[in-house]
């Protein structure tokens, strides 16, 4: 059996996990079978949003999606992405949503496991955090075990956010 990672889309502090420092929720906002959301930020407009994966994954399928949703009931735009262990989208491993995307990447198939997704905008509207971040949740996995109410700085491309158990076949 291998362990395949989602590495941290740029580097930053995590904000959030299930529930905010002070106690109240985290919303739920994508469903994808699980959510464990999480937010990082600490970084600037316009920084750019990678998806990195183990070498496990081959190919990816990209789409723009309402991944989060603002204080006023209007849908920020996001990418999900869906994981693949063999070439042009076959052998499904799982699902990550980036909320918070500007000028994202076009709809489709990608044969890669390292992928530019977009830029980060200004500070949204969305009540889960003050300041410009990345809104992620992941379907199928298991989230990062830091404590994400400390702070902690993650590297982009080497620090894991999820990692889900894949057996090798289809």
């Amino acid at each position: 059996m291998a362990t395949v990672y989602v590495y941290s889309p740029f580097s930053g502090t995590i904000w959030g996990k299930d529930q905010y420092c002070n106690g109240d929720p985290h919303v739920v906002v994508w469903n994808l079978g699980g959510g464990l959301p999480i937010d990082i930020g600490n970084v600037s407009e316009g920084t750019i949003i990678r998806f990195a994966a183990s070498s496990q994954v081959k190919s990816i399928r990209t789409k723009r999606a309402p991944v989060c949703r603002s204080q006023t009931g209007d849908w920020n735009q996001g990418v999900v992405v869906e994981m693949f262990a063999q070439y042009n989208a076959q052998c499904y491993i799982g699902t990550v949503s980036y909320g918070h995307v500007r000028n994202w990447v076009s709809d489709g198939v990608y044969n890669t496991r390292n992928k530019m997704l977009g830029v980060l905008p200004h500070d949204c509207n969305c009540g889960c955090s003050d300041g410009i971040h990345i809104h992620m949740q992941c379907g199928g996995g298991t989230r990062t075990g830091l404590n994400q109410c400390a702070g902690k700085y993650v590297s982009g491309g080497s620090t894991w956010i999820y990692k889900w158990s894949y057996y090798g076949w289809c």
